[in-house]
């Protein structure tokens, strides 16, 4: 089976847990970009992700990036809505 590559959105406290879990608890998946509109965040989500790890402010990129094939939303509440969107269409 092909590798889950993650693009995780929102690089606050749970966000970098979350890159955590991904990065040494599940087999089979990886996270290849982190998204964060403050790039020091986005910066902090990629160091936890290990190296190679691309960075981005905009979640569309990320979300378009063409190693990308999932995606995790970790983002306050109230700003769900469009990475959540944009990663359905």
């Amino acid at each position: 089976m092909e590798n889950l590559n993650i693009a995780l959105i929102g690089c606050g406290m749970i966000g970098r847990e979350h890159i955590e879990r991904i990065q040494n608890r599940i087999r089979g998946a990886q996270v290849v970009a982190v998204c964060d509109v403050f790039e020091e965040g986005a910066k902090k989500g990629a160091e936890i992700a290990g190296a190679g790890t691309k960075v981005y402010t905009d979640f569309n990129e990320a979300i378009n990036d063409p190693d990308v094939n999932a995606v995790v939303v970790t983002t306050p509440g109230q700003f769900h809505k469009g990475p959540v969107l944009a990663a359905i269409k």
